[in-house]
């Protein structure tokens, strides 16, 4: 067995020690992150964009927005309205903002059963909203997209397969609500549908 001398060992442990206590200092940037690669043939490390202190940025600023998205579904049937059946109408909406300090998303939907007259039929879906997304800017992205489903079914089926009621006829497409961009009030979308 080798022999160590003593001042080694406590020079060890002293320097050990410094390298602990200096790990610990309050000094240290916390947070900050620097972004790079390290060559593995040099060993050399190379930064890449610039590094973050997130304690330096100021709070992002937000906007709310409320009121209702009021979606009219005018719908012309080229398929007959079984005896019993029901139209159905849901519109779903997606409100998302991504900025520097993150992202914000909402969604909201709702249905409404057509009113049938003859070969046509009307649905009205109101959906009321309230939303906190990031103020608009050069570095933030506020959006507002929307769908639409109209489903033509006998909600008196008595038998169900692989967890769908008896569907006679199905439609979906993506609506533009308000030209995409969020705002406040009535938000009004009129769309058109062949089933």
């Amino acid at each position: 067995m080798r022999k160590c001398p003593i001042a080694l060992v406590i020079a060890l442990v002293t320097l050990g020690g410094s390298v602990l206590a200096l790990a610990q200092t309050a000094t240290r940037p916390v947070g900050r992150k620097i972004f790079g690669y390290q060559d593995s043939k040099t060993g050399v490390f190379h930064r890449t964009g610039s590094s973050i202190d997130p304690s330096t940025l100021a709070p992002a600023a937000t906007t709310t927005y409320t009121g209702t998205i009021e979606a009219t579904i005018n719908i012309t049937l080229k398929t007959a309205l079984p005896k019993g059946d029901v139209i159905v109408c849901s519109v779903d909406a997606f409100a998302d903002s991504e900025g520097a300090a993150g992202s914000l998303d909402y969604e909201e939907d709702a249905a409404s059963t057509a009113a049938v007259s003859g070969s046509t039929a009307t649905c009205k879906v109101n959906i009321p909203f309230s939303w906190v997304l990031f103020t608009p800017s050069t570095t933030t992205t506020d959006s507002l997209t929307g769908s639409l489903e109209v489903i033509m079914y006998s909600p008196t089926a008595t038998t169900i397969t692989e967890l769908v009621e008896d569907f006679t006829r199905e439609h979906s497409q993506p609506i533009t609500i308000n030209g995409g961009k969020p705002g406040n009030g009535t938000l009004a979308v009129t769309t058109a549908v062949t089933l």
